[in-house]
């Protein structure tokens, strides 16, 4: 007869921390029989009244709905590769075990808008990867307790629903079923990538490994989830969760209008004695912790309790700087909600829901096809008359040059298309004319009131007028402006659109200036902005070549993607082509050479030397 499983219950969890002041570890008081305290790993699945089973190096927590257990040690880890330049980089994904790892993650958080974290419990799974110039730990994706309310998940979950396998039920998403099941649901609180990776789809594969890791690891109040879901702004302008199968169900209802009437009610009992209301859930608590932040404000710097109610009324960009950064966390503003179901029944429940909950319609902007423009037997020659000086004629009496000019043809009877969604790569040695060709395709085919200016010397003719187009080119942004403003001519939404296809996706690179991006975050401000004046074609000189391969990598991606979604064309020019082909997926490349024997090439492979 088998022996009945031996449980511990958990009766407190202490962090560990060292002479730094830093924690690194968990002690676990487990009481049974006896009772012994277990040191565990920082972020140990485990919390008081959770009952616990060990068995040598793994250990399984008991759940509370039916008859099974979640499986947290030894650490999770799930093996995965990014593919870069055609090179397959192998990727670890885990959860955080030695202080290296924990130090790392604890780095990267620096690179998060919301830098502390979250609050309850918190499973990081960090991405590790084996490059001699990246760090160990490349990114992180954080698993989170929920909250008990949003509106958009009522919405979604406000119906019947039953699964056999995990023991849930429930007619109605009420506030008493939220406060039982919300455990049920498990939340991805953050998703960091290391700056110089994003855009390389690490993100995507974090978020896999996250929903995969939930599956078979996340409990909460002996809970087991059924459904994992993601709220965040810039989902709102760079959804890379909808790879990893979640669909927006809505946004969060957010607190602007709300605020100053909540703040106003609970300041007044504050006042007058009688106390903050108790209860409530999470969203209460919050009030009364913004209330009493309210409420300190207002004794340290001797300001009226009307005065600050009449600042939180105000729009915040009216605010001085110092009531901004007093009150701008009181604001809760809506937020898009992602989810997707961990089970058979949850998926099928949220496919059910979404096609029987009207949802609005994103608009989509057809993208522009055919020829945005040609040139038809167009002709380069360059004519330089030697230097009239002394030192020049002492050269031309010893070598017997007598010409009074140099003539040469650079190019001759060229014809070309340029088409939408294509990409064009010009390549050849150093010298050849490749940013001359640029100028001259501007010169010939720009259709605005601009004039390029072609180098002194270099006459241009085409034996058939060219079909017009408006055509930008790359160029150096200014370097005081913060991306945001730079883009202060589109609206905020449109600007951060396209601050985050170019693959400026993180909040804090909006705001703040260009001179303090890095080289490859200041090459892709300039392709936003490139973008964001809606030309037919881009051109862009000395594509990529101050850039590592990683950016390079993100920047060719981005380009390939924009070109076909919106109908672009572009046309690049590097001297080694081999740094960009791979990754870049260039319709044809115009391979230059000196003699003028110029050849192109549709889909042209380079292999390394």
């Amino acid at each position: 007869m088998k022996s009945p499983q031996k449980y511990y219950r958990v009766h407190s969890r202490t962090l560990v921390k060292e002479d730094d002041g830093n924690a690194t570890a968990v002690r676990l008081r487990l009481n049974g029989d006896d009772t012994q305290d277990q040191r565990e790993r920082i972020f140990f699945p485990a919390s008081k009244g959770d009952h616990i089973r060990f068995s040598g190096k793994r250990a399984w927590v008991k759940l509370r709905n039916m008859d099974g257990e979640v499986q947290v040690s030894p650490a999770w880890s799930t093996n995965d590769a990014l593919s870069i330049n055609g090179n397959r980089l192998p990727l670890t994904i885990k959860e955080i075990e030695t202080p290296d790892e924990l130090e790392a993650y604890r780095a990267l958080t620096n690179f998060h808008y919301r830098g502390r974290g979250g609050v309850g419990r918190r499973m990081p799974l960090i991405a590790k990867m084996d490059a001699w110039n990246l760090p160990s730990v490349v990114g992180f994706v954080e698993l989170s307790s929920s909250l008990i309310v949003n509106v958009a998940r009522k919405k979604i979950l406000d119906s019947q629903f039953h699964d056999s396998t995990l023991g849930l039920k429930w007619k109605r998403w009420d506030l008493k079923t939220a406060q039982k099941h919300t455990n049920a649901i498990v939340r991805i609180s953050r998703c960091v990538v290391y700056p110089e990776l994003r855009g390389l789809g690490l993100a995507a594969k974090l978020t896999d490994a996250a929903v995969k890791c939930a599956r078979t690891r996340w409990h909460m109040g002996g809970l087991r989830p059924c459904f994992i879901e993601i709220i965040a702004e810039m989902l709102r302008y760079w959804p890379f969760v909808e790879k990893s199968g979640f669909v927006k169900v809505g946004e969060t209802e957010g607190n602007e209008k709300r605020a100053p009437g909540a703040m106003a009610y609970l300041l007044k009992r504050r006042q007058n004695g009688s106390g903050y209301p108790k209860g409530g859930g999470g969203i209460m608590s919050m009030h009364r912790m913004h209330a009493e932040k309210l409420f300190d404000i207002h004794q340290k710097r001797n300001i009226s309790v009307d005065a600050l109610l009449d600042l939180l009324n105000k729009s915040p960009e009216d605010l001085r700087v110092s009531d901004w950064v007093s009150l701008h966390d009181i604001y809760r503003r809506k937020k898009p909600t992602y989810m997707r179901g961990l089970t058979k029944s949850s998926k099928a429940h949220l496919q059910q829901r979404m096609r029987s909950i009207k949802t609005p319609k994103i608009s989509t902007t057809v993208s522009r096809t055919g020829v945005l423009a040609s040139v038809e037997g167009l002709c380069i020659t360059a004519r330089v008359k030697p230097r009239n000086s002394a030192e020049c004629r002492r050269v031309q009496e010893a070598f017997g040059i007598v010409s009074g000019e140099f003539k040469s043809e650079l190019m001759r009877n060229f014809s070309a298309e340029f088409n939408a969604g294509e990409i064009t790569l010009v390549s050849g040695t150093s010298g050849v004319g490749k940013s001359l060709f640029l100028s001259t395709i501007q010169h010939v085919l720009q259709r605005t009131g601009h004039k390029s200016h072609l180098p002194k010397g270099i006459e241009v003719e085409c034996k058939k007028a060219p079909k017009k187009a408006r055509i930008v080119r790359l160029q150096n942004p200014p370097r005081a402006k913060a991306p945001i403003e730079l883009l202060s001519s589109h609206s905020l939404d449109d600007a951060m659109q396209t601050l985050a296809s170019a693959g400026l996706a993180e909040a804090h690179l909006f705001v703040r200036p260009a001179y303090a991006l890095s080289l490859g975050q200041y090459y892709r401000l300039a392709l936003a902005i490139a973008l964001s004046k809606k030309f037919d074609i881009i051109l862009i000189d000395e594509f990529c070549e101050p850039l590592d391969e990683y950016t390079t990598a993100v920047v060719c991606r981005k380009l390939r993607r924009i070109a076909s979604k919106d109908g672009i064309s572009v046309v690049v020019a590097t001297a080694d082509a081999r740094h960009v082909s791979s990754e870049l997926r260039p319709d044809r490349t115009l391979l230059l050479s000196s003699d003028g024997r110029h050849q192109w090439h549709k889909r042209l492979k380079i292999k390394n030397l």
